[in-house]
């Protein structure tokens, strides 16, 4: 009996453990006279074979019609869908979806970016953009091809997730183009700002007025090295009317008040650009005061949720990223212990500090780590090795190979 036939006949006649008959169900059997079976040749895909398609063909239940048939022709057939199923039917290979994580992430943003710069298009064209839309098509297909069953899953070796993260890159790229044009195309008839204004212009992707938290970063007109003066954003609705504004960490770390990052609550026209300005007042600050900085182990007992029973913990990780056998379906890993602190022995080791000597030596600025010079010779034919850490963090590397007409320096 091949696979195909004995998947079918297992499920129509309920002794299947898979979507129908699951060990999560309550009964084996199902008294429906429309039922469905979900079959498929399996790893790889590929669709159906002659061979499947013959078994079917010749496969007789008594009692038990068999159609190939379609998800809408299932529920345009009269089927009964009684109560709810509130957890899963079967759990199965868990890490299948958090595995290469990143292609993932990747996937999903590119994805949202697609159907927002179509959204951004359709409003532009309206307005009279004309685009080149063969560049969308290809990132779209790229979109598409990361989408394979052994890339957006997470099963394939690193070359697979670096090809992966390169097609999605390669479309976020088109489609952040294509994005740009379009909303520089229906804002160039906005008026320009007034003197010491910022505009800010939030294009709303839905078709109807919403209100929602927009985040938008600035950079004033010029760097403030006053001392004891900051400046401070206020933003005003179309109206003229001041929102309620919150200043947070702009994305670059400079210490500087220059650059500008806020938040704040706006009411947005459906399908198009609302405009909303930015205004800055200077406010004296209190001379800063030094905080000290808390310890792993303060932090851990000043915070309530770091807390038993929340705790950090590392565990020997498994070679299955998919997580397919049993004992992965209860903890991705094994033997768990507690995290802890590296002694300053483990620590000195970890940073190849020879014994003795503190991996950390402290000064008025604050710890920092040790440098110190060491030369290391040894005899033809292990190659040998020059390195050099001085106080402007320039490593010197000269690397002998076995022959010594042959000499390789770099610098790093």
């Amino acid at each position: 009996m091949g696979e195909v036939e004995q998947k079918i006949r297992q499920e129509a006649l309920g002794e299947a453990s898979g979507m129908l008959g699951s060990a999560g169900s309550t009964a084996n059997t199902f008294d429906e006279s429309v039922d469905f079976v979900l079959w498929g040749v399996g790893n790889h895909g590929g669709g159906s074979s002659r061979k499947d398609l013959r078994d079917i063909k010749n496969l007789h239940l008594d009692g038990v019609e068999i159609l190939h048939s379609t998800p809408e022709n299932l529920f345009a057939d009269n089927i009964r869908v009684g109560g709810e199923v509130k957890t899963s039917l079967l759990t199965c290979m868990p890490g299948c979806y958090s595995s290469m994580a990143r292609i993932k992430q990747a996937y999903r943003k590119t994805e949202n970016l697609f159907y927002g710069t179509e959204k951004m298009l359709a409003a532009a064209m309206l307005a009279g953009f004309v685009p080149d839309l063969k560049p969308l098509e290809e990132a779209e297909k790229r979109m598409l091809l990361a989408t394979f069953h052994d890339i957006l899953p997470g099963s394939c070796v690193e070359e697979g997730e670096r090809e992966g993260l390169g097609l999605l890159s390669a479309s976020e790229k088109a489609l952040k183009d294509y994005r740009t044009n379009a909303f520089l195309y229906l804002v160039m008839s906005q008026p320009c700002a007034g003197e010491g204004e910022f505009p800010v212009f939030v294009f709303n992707y839905l078709p109807y007025e919403t209100t929602t938290q927009v985040e938008a970063e600035f950079m004033l007109a010029d760097q403030n090295w006053e001392k004891g003066v900051r400046y401070i954003p206020h933003i005003y609705d179309m109206d003229g009317n001041e929102l309620p504004c919150q200043l947070i960490k702009e994305d670059s770390t400079l210490n500087l008040d220059w650059r500008k990052r806020i938040v704040f609550e706006g009411k947005l026209q459906p399908l198009g650009i609302t405009r909303f300005t930015v205004k800055v007042q200077g406010v004296s600050t209190p001379k800063k005061v030094g905080t000290k900085v808390d310890s792993l182990e303060e932090v851990f007992k000043n915070n309530k949720l770091l807390q038993a029973p929340a705790t950090l913990e590392l565990y020997e990780d498994t070679a299955d990223p998919w997580g397919m056998s049993k004992a992965e379906l209860k903890s991705m890993g094994k033997n768990p212990v507690d995290f802890r602190l590296m002694t300053e022995e483990e620590a000195g080791e970890f940073c190849a500090v020879p014994k003795g000597m503190p991996p950390f030596a402290k000064s008025k600025a604050g710890a920092f780590t040790r440098a110190w010079k060491r030369s290391i010779r040894r005899a033809k034919p292990t190659p040998r090795f020059n390195i050099s850490c001085i106080k402007t963090a320039r490593i010197s590397i000269s690397s002998s190979r076995w022959s010594s007409r042959k000499r390789t320096n770099s610098c790093v």
